[in-house]
């Protein structure tokens, strides 16, 4: 029985297998049929890596540099602001209550030492104008007044040594006739008229007497006239020469007093006004009007100011400066001041987001020394130049001080840095025309040059020029 059940079972598989061999055989063996052969192996590159083609290579004009150990110095970034140069700028004011009468320059215009900026009419003007007219009126009279009797004076001992030497009184009389004595001439001619006729009397008074023709009295009393004359004479020389030197003296005495009197009158014009004369000289009709010139060579920054316009004495009417060269201001904080390193003289680097990628050099003039009570801050002053002007007082700068020694680091230039996504990376050459984008951790950055941390050593090459076009190149690869 076992048996025929054994035989009954397997008859009913081989009748099952050979119906599914009927139904599916054929489709079993076309799906084989058609199932594709594996693709054959590509070879894939890494991800960061980027090859250049020749064409491309030369179109990227690449540098690149060997990485060295340079020295730097650690800087520290304040914040800063431009301003006018203290010793190149200048507040035009107006010297006295006045009226502004016309103004003769605009607001960017440029302007020379003595240019005239304007015109005030102020009545102190005229005032102080007048008075040195006055004392150089006065200096006028008395420098001739001076110089007349140092005339007289001179004219005077020539007139004296010629009397004394004298034959002929009108041969004297002639010669002094055109030269300036004064009333000694008079006096003195007079007083040598009567000692000359009393000599000669007496001299003709004694051969008479001698023969009895005249009495001794009378040649006595002639003689006695004859002396009288020339001591009379000799005494009138002495005063005269006296009294010439002291009219001399009072004479050069009032005329140097004249002179400080109209330096002193100018000086208070000058105070007043800020500088002298105005081009043309005084005129009486215009004493009190007064061109406002320019104190020196610049550019006119502001004009707040409108003809006819009153304005009082200090009032501002206009800034004029040099803006070729500008001071650079940083404050810097209590908490930063112990770790920066800074001298008198030492170039330290600006930034100034106005001119974005251009580096900026300032020679440090002075440092404060003390804490401004409202900033909490110490004030450090740089000059900067300013030749092509892109540079404007009021404008916000950073500035890069060195906070210690220069020390040895592993550097590369900055142009070799490039970023994305968060990360600082650089190309290292990897090959002919291949180079691999190495991820970096950079430190310090001082006038162009990046310390590199981490991600790079010595003797490596990296591209320093073109590193923006590897970049895009990178960006654009297929993904895998």
């Amino acid at each position: 029985m076992k048996r025929l059940w054994s035989i009954l079972l397997t008859g009913v598989l081989l009748a099952a297998g050979g119906f599914a061999a009927w139904r599916f055989g054929p489709d079993l063996l076309a799906s084989k049929e058609a199932e594709p052969e594996p693709a054959p192996e590509v070879e894939t590159r890494p991800k960061d890596r980027v090859a250049l083609t020749e064409a491309k290579a030369d179109a990227a004009h690449l540098k690149i540099e060997e990485v060295t150990r340079r020295s730097l110095v650690p800087q520290r970034w304040v914040p800063g602001r431009i301003d006018y140069n203290a010793r190149r700028h200048t507040h035009i004011k107006a010297p006295s209550d006045g009226v502004i009468r016309e103004i003769l320059v605009r607001t960017g215009d440029t302007v020379e030492a003595g240019q005239a900026m304007c015109v005030i009419d102020s009545p102190d003007i005229g005032e102080r104008r007048a008075d040195v007219q006055q004392k150089e009126d006065d200096l006028k009279l008395a420098r001739r007044e001076s110089d007349w009797w140092h005339e007289v004076q001179s004219n005077l001992g020539d007139l004296i040594g010629a009397l004394r030497e004298a034959t002929d009184l009108r041969k004297v009389q002639a010669t002094f006739q055109d030269r300036t004595l004064g009333d000694y001439r008079n006096q003195l001619i007079g007083a040598y008229s009567r000692f000359l006729l009393a000599d000669r009397l007496s001299a003709r008074l004694k051969p008479l007497a001698d023969e009895g023709l005249a009495t001794v009295r009378s040649l006595n009393e002639q003689v006695s006239a004859r002396e009288i004359g020339e001591a009379e004479f000799s005494s009138l020389c002495e005063q005269a020469k006296f009294e010439v030197q002291q009219k001399r003296g009072r004479a050069d005495s009032a005329f140097a007093d004249a002179e400080r009197r109209l330096a002193i009158a100018r000086q208070r014009l000058s105070w007043l006004t800020g500088g002298g004369e105005p081009p043309g000289g005084m005129k009486d009709e215009s004493l009190s009007t007064w061109p406002l010139a320019a104190p020196m060579s610049g550019t006119v920054e502001e004009v707040p100011i409108a003809p006819l316009e009153r304005v009082k004495q200090g009032d501002d009417l206009m800034l004029v400066a040099d803006t070729t060269h500008l001071y650079v201001q940083a404050d810097i904080r209590e908490k930063d001041w112990g770790a920066i390193h800074v001298a008198q003289g030492q170039m330290i680097e600006v930034q100034s987001p106005a001119l974005a990628g251009r580096r900026l050099e300032a020679k440090v003039s002075y440092m404060g020394r003390s804490v401004v009570v409202e900033s909490r801050a110490v004030p450090l002053i740089a000059e900067i130049d300013n030749p092509d002007g892109l540079l404007r007082p009021g404008m916000f700068v950073r500035v890069a001080l060195p906070e210690a020694k220069p020390r040895e680091v592993v550097a590369i230039p900055e142009g070799a840095v490039v970023s994305h996504e968060g990360r600082v990376m650089v190309f290292v050459a990897a090959g002919e025309r291949e180079f691999e984008a190495r991820e970096i951790k950079t430190g310090i950055q001082e006038g162009g040059t990046v310390e590199v941390v981490a991600g790079l050593q010595p003797g490596e090459k990296v591209v320093t020029e073109g590193a923006f076009v590897l970049k895009s190149e990178l960006l654009l690869e297929p993904e895998e």
